[in-house]
């Protein structure tokens, strides 16, 4: 599976902002998952709505990115 098969997978969603599917170095091949941003909430809802479906033989899974901290530079700090 390349990039390009990935991207059009997914972009029956919705339109895509941004893609990132790493690769892993080893093997020089697709790791097995991705990072995509939809232009629309839609397009993220119709995503979610593959979780636990079949891909290419393999079971898809779909979850929204765990939240993290913003960078320490915007972070709120007690003056020193």
């Amino acid at each position: 599976m390349t990039e390009d098969e990935v991207r059009q997978h997914l972009a029956y969603a919705g339109p895509i902002t941004e893609l990132q599917v790493p690769m892993n170095a080893d093997q020089n091949r697709i790791a097995g998952y991705a990072f995509v941003r939809y232009t629309t909430g839609d397009g993220t809802q119709s995503c979610l709505q593959w979780d636990r479906t079949m891909y290419a033989g393999r079971e898809f899974r779909v979850e929204r990115a765990k939240n993290q901290a913003p960078p320490l530079a915007i972070m709120d700090r007690p003056a020193c």
